[in-house]
């Protein structure tokens, strides 16, 4: 919701600053099929304006008002503050890591009643899928050390 609602004037920055000949390349990215991006710039609530530097290799987080002229006025400035090193990008093993914290966090959301009633049931539904998992791998160590103990029997007799 709050991504739409953002949109338009979105929009507008772009088309004042592209009308403008700014050296400014804008872009939007979705979230759930860009994992590996949000999590490498730290990406937790939404929406989030990030002004990237590649020149000196830096990444700006925008806080101020949600509004064309001060998101505008913003861009403009020589020396933004609060700039933080541009991260490199990640791992397989940090991407992994980093996914298994986002679920994390959205199970522990889920836990706390954020998402409702349908949030309990997801987290009733992945309890049961994960005994079943447990119990199932249970029997296939069981059958096959059975069956291994049960070999080395009737070799020594």
């Amino acid at each position: 919701p709050h991504c739409r609602k953002i949109q338009p004037k979105f929009q507008n920055l772009v088309s004042e600053l592209t009308d403008n000949n700014s050296n400014i390349q804008f872009g939007q990215l979705d979230v759930p099929s860009n994992r590996d991006t949000t999590v490498r710039f730290q990406v937790r609530g939404f929406p989030t304006l990030l002004y990237l530097d590649y020149h000196t290799q830096m990444v700006y987080k925008y806080r101020g008002d949600r509004t064309t002229a001060a998101m505008k006025e913003w861009l403009l400035l020589e020396n933004k503050p609060n700039g933080e090193p541009l991260p490199p990008p990640l791992t397989s093993f940090q991407t992994s890591v980093a996914s298994l914290k986002a679920v994390a966090v959205e199970m522990k959301g889920m836990a706390k009643g954020h998402q409702g009633i349908v949030g309990y049931g997801i987290i009733i539904i992945m309890s049961v899928i994960l005994f079943l998992m447990l119990v199932t791998f249970y029997f296939i160590y069981v059958a096959t050390i059975g069956f291994k103990s049960k070999k080395n029997k009737e070799k020594i007799q």
